[in-house]
């Protein structure tokens, strides 16, 4: 069953969705309850990239700590917000499984989505907003390092 939560993301319960990515990123399978819930059909969604259903409103932090753990063959779970077709996000619980060849580095990753309880996104809105608000902060800081470097680059005379 697909509802509309409280900020307008659309939202599931039932089936877990499944996808399955590679260590490219690329979408190499997804079940028939994602291709449901996303609107995509399945020759749109697979050799897609996992990076287009990423809603930029999540923290790039949380990505870089979920790639770190699955390219170190361990699992991670968290709550991210996909973006889908028809500009429709939705909020889900994600737990992700690299799958390896004999323990070894991993060849692919399977995804488990399932949607999480309505005070959870409410406590995960909040954090991850703080997150986002510290890494624009952390650019902006940067932005203005690289234009004073930038600047005093072209001030100092070429020494020849």
């Amino acid at each position: 069953m697909i509802f509309n939560s409280y900020d307008n993301s659309v939202c599931y319960v039932g089936t877990a969705m499944i996808l399955e990515i590679d260590n490219f990123d690329t979408i190499t399978y997804a079940n028939r309850t994602f291709l449901d819930v996303s609107g995509y059909t399945r020759e749109e969604l697979i050799g897609l990239s996992h990076k287009a259903l990423r809603h930029p409103d999540l923290p790039q932090s949380i990505y870089t700590k979920m790639w770190e753990s699955i390219n170190n063959t361990l699992p991670w779970q968290g709550y991210l917000k996909y973006r889908y077709k028809e500009s429709q996000s939705c909020w889900v619980a994600v737990h992700i499984s690299p799958v390896s060849n004999n323990g070894k580095a991993p060849i692919r990753h399977l995804l488990s989505l399932t949607a999480p309880h309505v005070q959870t996104i409410q406590e995960i809105q909040k954090n991850y907003r703080k997150l986002l608000e510290e890494e624009q902060k952390l650019l902006f800081k940067a932005e203005i390092a690289n234009r004073l470097s930038i600047q005093s680059f072209q001030n100092t005379p070429l020494a020849l």
